[in-house]
């Protein structure tokens, strides 16, 4: 009791000791008031903001959209407040989207943190401020409330307190993280992705299925298409033992005699399933799960045709009930009828999970167009995209005026899309390095990675093309995720299709003066490539290697003599189809490429006489000779 009231006395005096701050009550602020342990109001409208409290450091994150400088700030640990101080040779100015650490001069935090992570220290030892402490507050260095967090409990040492919500904290695992993420990847956040090429089989209808036999009460999806049969039974199975299962889909695919059997197995296990009964598109691909995990990205679950191809493809899982009931209301809308323009802004677009920044937009209601506009107006260092269908004039305009401030911009557009009539002609024509991929796959991305390695890096991904259809008719979902963690996973994938592609401006300095020259792939004899030398001296192979659409791949050796042609003997690669071939090099560059799905029939073989490097149009003939003509 003593104890009690002793903690009072001091926390009256330290009431009574803070400064006033004129006009503090007068006009409401954009947030709202919270009301304090003594009934007075204070604004909580900072940029600054509270993520993580360990034993020994406080991670803060900048949701402003401007830098922000730390020094001066205040923060109230219970009731004793400290200034933030700069560390020597530390950065103290936040960017957006940023995470800074609090920890002292002497802590082992400083050495753990990356070199990018800005750092302060506060006026009085930090330790001993946190061991009791039950409310942090964050003030500006003219007093304003910037952000306050009240912990469940003081964290122990390797323990940390993370936010989950705006307003709620929870112990984190062992292991906190200072300046990276929160504390630990708690799994929360999951990619996958599908490589033609690199990939044997389609990875994401097994992830699919396996994602929604998790369910225990409610399945809501809205989906473009679907037919993949193991996502059909996936489902169909869910609402047998006794999930509550709604699919709203496009009136297209509903209608057409095709899919009827995967509608109908949805139906016949109780599934509701509805069309948007109009000429625009319902492309969305998001699933939610018992009212807390998003599925999105642009995975169609489509059944795959007998020649094994799957599409270049992404999907992400994210555990937020906040957005999960934003998605479900997505649902909720389409369901009631409301389609496209008829649809309602329903606000809720923002969360934070593990310490990364979700927004969500759905068009054409949210105008999601406008915020990958901004995105892009905000690029700093890189842009990397991977885009289905681009014809949106003003998106490639940014991309342009992003690569005359210095933004390394680079792309993959699907071949079907990758010409003068789209944004891939007027890119390329601007001599940006923008590419279309060597294999017939479906290049279905469509993502775009901003400022990768940094700590602002940004991944926009979701349902929606850069069309004029997208952002004013079609219902589509987009996904934007600030966090350096998943731009890694997302960049690793965008280079897998980058570095199987090539275009007009492609740099090809120090490529092997090497191209493919014949390809056999007529039935009864052993296949074969013919690789022909383009320069005056021998061409050494070794480094080179021999991929096929399969995934199979040829280390080369040897040489092609100057002005020559070898023969290099194929039984390693699907050759069934004449579809791509590609020899890449050291750095993952491509060489050369052969890319025809005309079959020339049995006993025959492709050739071609112009054999430039790298060439995505030269043409290939038949070859008039039994069994091709290899090595000549």
């Amino acid at each position: 009791m003593r104890w009690f009231s002793y903690l009072m006395a001091v926390w009256v005096a330290a009431a009574a000791c803070a400064p006033e701050q004129a006009g503090y009550e007068e006009t409401e602020p954009e947030g709202g008031w919270d009301e304090t342990r003594d009934g007075k109001f204070e604004s909580m409208a900072g940029p600054i903001v509270v993520v993580e409290v360990g034993d020994d450091f406080v991670e803060l994150r900048n949701d402003g959209a401007a830098p922000v400088d730390l020094v001066d700030f205040r923060v109230s640990f219970s009731y004793r407040r400290v200034v933030l101080q700069p560390h020597p040779g530390r950065a103290h100015v936040v960017p957006p989207g940023g995470l800074a650490v609090v920890a002292d001069a002497g802590s082992d935090v400083l050495a753990r943190l990356p070199a990018w992570v800005p750092a302060v220290a506060t006026s009085k030892p930090l330790d001993a401020l946190l061991r009791y402490s039950k409310r942090l507050i964050v003030r500006t260095p003219d007093l304003w409330v910037s952000d306050r967090a009240d912990a469940t409990e003081p964290a122990a040492p390797g323990v940390s307190v993370e936010r989950r919500l705006k307003t709620r904290w929870q112990l984190s695992r062992f292991g906190a993280t200072a300046g990276v993420r929160n504390a630990v990847d708690t799994g929360r956040i999951r990619t996958w992705f599908a490589l033609p090429g690199v990939q044997a089989a389609n990875p994401l209808p097994a992830a699919l299925a396996a994602w929604i036999e998790e369910a225990r009460f409610s399945l809501d999806a809205a989906l473009y298409q679907i037919d993949h049969p193991q996502v059909v039974a996936a489902l169909a199975d869910a609402a047998r033992r006794g999930v509550r299962v709604r699919v709203v889909t496009d009136s297209t695919y509903l209608d057409d005699p095709s899919y009827a059997g995967a509608y109908g197995t949805l139906r016949a296990a109780g599934v509701a399933v509805v069309g948007d009964g109009r000429t625009a598109r319902q492309h969305n691909k998001f699933l939610v799960r018992d009212g807390r995990w998003v599925w999105t990205g642009s995975y169609n679950p489509l059944a795959e045709d007998g020649r094994g191809f799957i599409a270049w493809d992404n999907a992400m899982s994210i555990d937020s009930p906040a957005l999960a009931a934003t998605h479900a209301a997505e649902v909720d809308e389409m369901f009631a009828g409301a389609f496209g323009p008829s649809k309602r802004d329903g606000g809720g677009h923002v969360a934070y999970v593990d310490g990364a920044r979700i927004e969500v937009y759905f068009a054409p209601t949210d105008d999601p167009r406008r915020h990958i506009l901004d995105a892009i107006r905000g690029a700093r260092r890189s842009i990397y995209f991977s885009q289905f269908s681009f014809y949106d004039e003003e998106i490639g305009a940014e991309l342009l005026a992003a690569a005359d401030r210095g933004v390394d911009v680079r792309g993959v557009v699907d071949r079907r899309s990758a010409n003068a009539a789209t944004q891939y002609g007027a890119l390329v024509g601007a001599g940006l390095d923008v590419r279309r991929p060597y294999f017939d796959a479906l290049l279905h991305n469509k993502v775009i990675v901003i400022d990768y390695g940094t700590p602002g890096a940004t991944v926009i991904t979701g349902s929606f093309n850069l069309t004029a259809k997208a952002a004013t008719s079609n219902d589509e979902s987009v996904v934007i995720v600030r966090d350096p963690q998943v731009a890694r996973d997302y960049y690793a994938a965008w280079r897998r299709a980058y570095d199987r592609s090539a275009g007009p401006n492609t740099d090809t300095t120090g490529l092997a003066p090497v191209a493919i020259s014949e390809v056999f792939v007529g039935e009864g004899d052993d296949p074969f490539v013919e690789l022909a030398n383009l320069d005056g001296g021998d061409t050494p192979l070794a480094g080179l290697v021999l991929c096929g659409r399969d995934g199979g791949e040829i280390a080369l050796s040897g040489a092609v003599p100057a002005g020559g042609r070898i023969a290099v003997a194929a039984d390693g690669l699907d050759l069934d189809y004449a579809d791509a071939l590609v020899v890449v090099d050291g750095r993952g560059r491509i060489v050369t490429s052969f890319d025809d799905p005309a079959y020339p029939g049995a006993g025959r073989s492709l050739e071609r006489e112009d054999v430039a490097v790298p060439d995505l149009d030269a043409p290939w003939r038949p070859s008039q000779v039994e069994g091709g003509t290899p090595g000549w």
